[in-house]
């Protein structure tokens, strides 16, 4: 039997004991009560409710009027990343990141539904890139992407509008300048007057050889 103590460490011990009684829950109440403990730190969560905030401010405040591109990274080292991002910062294109999880909770019940729909439905850490939307720096950017064999392209959206790496190709192609413009513009309206001169031209001497044909027969008779 232990000894009793001094009068102080006696004290000290019935002052420590506690007042009530611990509470004894069986297991089903104690599984009852971590869920329901569970589903409030779910709906009462102040970090990512200040993720949800940034991402609207950060991410879809600046998507109006640029071209956000989608990739999809693969294994890689930091070093070999850093080069590239240092060259799609020269051509204005610059990274931001947010959990699918958020941008979908962000983009809910707004017009970034579209964008949440097609690229954030899966748990994948994509990496995306906002950038001047000009065809001339998206075929810069395309050719730099083309190159690094761990960023795969998934697609891309401008304007409300989903664009695939095949409309992404066709976009950088366009013309970037007026006169690039008004000479395929010059180019599409001339396309049917030299297409009918070129068939006049082509009947019309063929109806020539044919008569001349004709008359050389006509004469040997």
């Amino acid at each position: 039997m232990p000894r009793p103590g001094t009068l102080e460490q006696r004290l000290f011990r019935e002052m420590c004991k506690p007042v009530f009684k611990p509470i004894v829950l069986d297991k089903a109440e104690m599984l009852a009560q971590k869920d329901l403990a569970k589903r409030a730190r779910e709906e009462h969560n102040p970090r990512r409710d200040f993720l949800v905030s940034k991402a609207k401010e950060d991410f879809f405040g600046q998507m109006d009027g640029r071209l956000v591109l989608v990739l999809q990274p693969l294994f890689f080292e930091y070093h070999q990343f850093v080069p590239k991002l240092n060259a799609l910062f020269d051509l204005d294109y610059q990274f931001k990141g947010f959990p699918a999880e958020i941008l979908r909770l962000a983009a809910s019940g707004t017009e970034w539904t579209t964008f949440s729909d097609s690229f954030c439905f899966t748990s994948s850490p994509n990496k995306y890139i906002f950038g001047d939307p000009s065809p001339e720096k998206l075929t810069k950017v395309l050719k730099l992407l083309s190159k690094t064999p761990f960023l795969v392209l998934l697609g891309g959206f401008l304007q409300y509008r989903v664009m695939n790496v095949q409309e992404l190709t066709s976009y950088s192609q366009l013309p970037t300048t007026i006169a690039e413009n008004q000479q395929q513009t010059l180019a599409l309206l001339t396309a049917p007057g030299n297409s009918l001169a070129t068939n006049i031209s082509y009947h019309s001497q063929t109806l020539v050889n044919l008569m001349d044909s004709l008359e050389s027969q006509q004469r040997k008779k």
